[in-house]
């Protein structure tokens, strides 16, 4: 849902409690925008529980496309898988908000998350190093 141009995860709480209760995924656009990669996202659902399970974000890197022979067509590859990618049992309420709290909190997951929320593109396509218990970076939690 959204129109950020950005990967982002925001959790939802419990009006009561900080119970999380939800969480809504923002996935990126399929346009290029400001430097980064096009992209989009195929969500595996619970055939059951119509619950999401997992996620998986595909980019079109735009600096390879563009180096390739004329006439060669460029390969979309997945940036990431979801449970893989930050380390989730699964994609419950709760997990999530672990997650955001690691990207709040780590190093390493925040930095992570900096670069896939850009589609890890950019005109220095480094992965970026965030930061940590940034206020700003909480905004978008």
């Amino acid at each position: 849902m959204g129109h950020t141009h950005f990967e982002d995860i925001n959790v939802v709480k419990a009006i009561n409690s900080t119970q999380p209760i939800g969480f809504n995924f923002i996935t990126p656009s399929g346009t290029s925008g400001s430097n980064m990669n096009p992209s989009f996202t195929v969500i595996d659902f619970d055939e059951e529980y119509m619950v999401p399970i997992n996620t998986h974000t595909y980019i079109l890197d735009l600096n390879e496309a563009n180096a390739l022979p004329k006439g060669q067509a460029p390969v979309w590859k997945e940036q990431h898988d979801m449970l893989k990618e930050y380390k989730l049992e699964d994609m419950s309420p709760s997990s999530m908000l672990d997650l955001t709290e690691r990207i709040y909190n780590d190093q390493e997951t925040a930095s992570q998350y900096a670069w896939n929320r850009i589609r890890r593109g950019g005109v220095d396509t480094a992965r970026p190093v965030a930061k940590i218990n940034d206020s700003e970076q909480r905004c978008y939690l």
